[in-house]
């Protein structure tokens, strides 16, 4: 019989809080992929497209139906009543427009519960990803 050894919590702080404070700053990300040295990847593509915010419910547009689990739904609005919505839905930004493929329960129970917004984690993204979602 094999024990695995996991040490202490307070075995491991000191050392965490160590690495920490001697950690040295990393250096910039790079924005574009053409400040990278690979060839491979395009000159345009913007690597730090991600951000949270929050966008009006009716500029969201869901091109597939889901069916949405009604008990799902209710007990995400009662959640979302009691302590507000916890985990962002993801969009795609393509052409200043916004396009929601996941998140569908949340989305519903905003909706439902009148809210004029919703928290997303929006990335941009060109007409070929839009189109690769959508088949």
């Amino acid at each position: 019989m094999a024990i695995a050894l996991v040490p202490s919590n307070k075995a491991i702080l000191p050392l965490l809080l160590y690495k920490w404070r001697d950690r040295q700053p990393y250096p910039p990300y790079p924005r574009f992929s053409s400040q990278l040295s690979h060839p491979s990847l395009p000159a345009k593509i913007d690597l730090i497209a991600m951000r949270i915010e929050d966008i009006p419910i009716n500029q969201i547009h869901r091109p597939l139906y889901r069916q949405n689990d009604p008990e799902t739904v209710m007990a995400l609005m009662l959640s979302i009543q009691a302590i507000g919505l916890q985990e962002p839905i993801d969009v795609l930004e393509v052409d200043g427009k916004y396009y929601g493929f996941s998140g569908c329960h949340r989305y519903e129970a905003c909706s439902r519960l009148g809210h004029e917004t919703i928290r997303c984690r929006v990335r941009r993204a060109p007409k070929s990803v839009l189109r690769m979602h959508l088949a």
